[in-house]
């Protein structure tokens, strides 16, 4: 149930344990223009985001039927996230313990979360700790039961950038961005089980960072690092026309074909996926152009 909103919001998004809580706007959902609702009908259910004047997001609804629900509202405060709040309705019926409320304090280099579910329930508290530059130093994880701490390192360097998460002393993640191809930029994401590489995915963006390909790559006890996929994508007008993912020595190619609604900044408004036919159809609705964004 939970899985089509996440997919959603995890869509562009960083790691959660690096990027503890980022913000989204509009553009996060391939979304141009000021967009103030955005209806996405697919044949699995029907999701609604809206969108502050400024292009953040506030609301995200999940509808699975008319009485099962999830609704995901984010509150802000001058430009920083203040509250968050998951409700899920079953039946028709809001479900206390099934239903949470993050609040968010910041103080200099430091945020907390705390989380309550609606039943008035202690969650979690969490708190990380980023340096001047506001990468992330640490981030605590507490619930009821258990304690958690990473750490992490990063280094900017002129073409090539790296963060290192560390859980006690072991190295259990290293992200890698690597700038110095002419074209493109490469992100590699390695991820560590007893300080051996468990995981590899390697991510190629051109510099209007569009991804070009993505390579997945697993730990096999008799074959050690493998190949498990690797996808390319080819784009036509700014959306991806093109998909081919290699799995297992066979391909498979998926065409899209888009719908534009006439704002000036052209949304799609229905994508059609070939061979299978499949579409995602979004109604979009846009905040009056009179209307001025408030500062």
């Amino acid at each position: 149930m939970k899985g089509f909103w996440l997919f959603t919001l995890l869509l562009c998004s960083g790691w959660l344990h690096a990027q503890f809580e980022e913000i989204k706007y509009a553009s996060d959902f391939e979304l141009n223009g000021r967009v103030e609702r955005c209806e996405v009908l697919t044949p699995y259910g029907r999701e609604i985001l809206r969108f502050n004047p400024d292009q953040s997001l506030k609301q995200i609804t999940t509808i699975f039927n008319e009485e099962d629900q999830e609704v995901v509202t984010f509150k802000y405060d001058q430009g920083a996230l203040k509250e968050k709040s998951i409700e899920v309705l079953k039946g028709g019926e809001l479900q206390p313990s099934l239903s949470f409320y993050h609040t968010y304090t910041q103080n200099d280099s430091i945020t907390e979360e705390i989380v309550f579910s609606f039943d008035g329930q202690f969650q979690a508290q969490n708190r990380k700790v980023s340096d001047s530059l506001g990468a992330p130093k640490t981030l605590e994880l507490r619930n009821k039961n258990s304690r958690v701490v990473y750490r992490y390192e990063f280094f900017e360097g002129a073409a090539r950038d790296s963060l290192s998460t560390y859980l006690d002393q072991d190295l259990i993640r290293l992200e890698i961005t690597d700038r110095s191809l002419k074209t493109e930029v490469q992100k590699i994401d390695v991820v560590y089980t007893d300080s051996l590489v468990a995981s590899i995915q390697r991510k190629v963006y051109d510099r209007n960072d569009k991804l070009l390909r993505e390579v997945d790559s697993i730990f096999d006890p008799n074959a050690g690092l493998v190949d498990s996929s690797e996808k390319t994508y080819s784009y036509r007008e700014g959306l991806v026309a093109v998909l081919k993912e290699m799995r297992s020595n066979q391909t498979k190619t998926k065409r899209f074909i888009y719908q534009l609604d006439n704002h000036v900044s052209p949304n799609w408004v229905k994508r059609i996926e070939q061979p299978s036919n499949d579409y995602t159809t979004r109604i979009i609705t846009y905040f009056d152009p009179n209307d001025s964004i408030p500062k």
